[in-house]
């Protein structure tokens, strides 16, 4: 970044730290891996959007809004596990839309 220095904010749902925690203290000694869903607050905020969305509208402009985490798996980090994770993406975005 050049000139002055901005700061971004992400903010974490409740519901995404709920899975955090379950997830990592259901495993506490193995590395626990998965994907954090969200997306960056725009400047024009639809108000058709989704109730998860609803939540996000009160933060600033730019800010990142956590909504909620996939959990993959725990243990080591195989490429074929890791590919199938991300490929689940779209798929609980959908849902998670719909709700």
């Amino acid at each position: 970044m050049q000139g002055g220095s901005s700061s971004v904010s992400s903010y974490l749902s409740h519901k995404a730290y709920r899975k955090v925690l379950l997830h990592s203290s259901k495993y506490p000694h193995l590395a626990v891996n998965g994907i954090l869903l969200g997306k960056r607050v725009p400047d024009d905020k639809e108000p058709g959007e989704s109730k998860v969305w609803k939540k996000a509208k009160k933060l600033a402009v730019g800010n990142l809004f956590i909504a909620d985490y996939l959990p993959l798996f725990h243990g080591h980090t195989l490429a074929p596990m890791l590919e199938a994770g991300f490929m689940m993406v779209p798929f609980v975005l959908f849902a998670m839309l719909r709700s």
